[in-house]
């Protein structure tokens, strides 16, 4: 499913719990990975083998927040968000693109804290409805003005010809009462 590098077997049972589908982790102590699963066999007792801890989540509990039980569905992992709402993110890194999903009756800004790509090269598209009917695309150093989703969805792609290096974007995502 998801392989995490650099993480305790605490963070690593968390991630499985916050990522829709995840019902198991193998956990390697030596190299500090956590495989995160989709486990379909019950029957199966392996707890230790050649170094990696096995262990199915069903039994384990989470501080009640607005992620716990999992609200997401698909692909996604749910991301706790201001006043215990929530929201569903999906990560796709090979084609750089994030999907941003929260309650319906909510809507979601995008607030952005810095903002630099090469221009007309190197673009952010932010789709602010599910059907993408809706999106804008930016480029250059200007800082953008809050963008707010039309429904409870954002999706946001970024391209880059590798060519000019800027310091890119962060944002800040929240979400809002329609």
């Amino acid at each position: 499913m998801l392989v995490f590098g650099n993480i305790g077997p605490k963070q690593c049972i968390k991630e499985c719990m916050l990522h829709y589908g995840c019902n198991a982790v193998n956990y390697d102590s030596a190299n500090l990975n956590c495989e995160l699963l989709a486990f379909t066999s019950p029957n199966d007792t392996l707890l230790y083998w050649k170094g990696k801890h096995f262990s199915e989540i069903n039994e384990s509990v989470q501080n009640e927040n607005s992620c716990w039980p999992n609200p997401c569905r698909g692909k996604t992992k749910c991301e706790a968000a201001y006043s215990n709402q929530f929201i569903c993110v999906t990560y796709d890194n090979n084609r750089r693109a994030w999907s941003f999903e929260t309650q319906y009756g909510r809507k979601i800004v995008i607030h952005f804290l810095a903002f630099s790509t090469e221009d007309c090269h190197d673009v952010l598209k932010i789709y602010t409805s599910l059907d993408k009917s809706s999106h804008l695309a930016l480029c250059g150093t200007s800082i953008p003005t809050d963008i707010v989703s039309v429904d409870n969805t954002v999706h946001i792609e970024f391209s880059s010809d590798h060519s000019i290096r800027h310091t890119g974007f962060l944002i800040y995502l929240y979400t809002v009462t329609i």
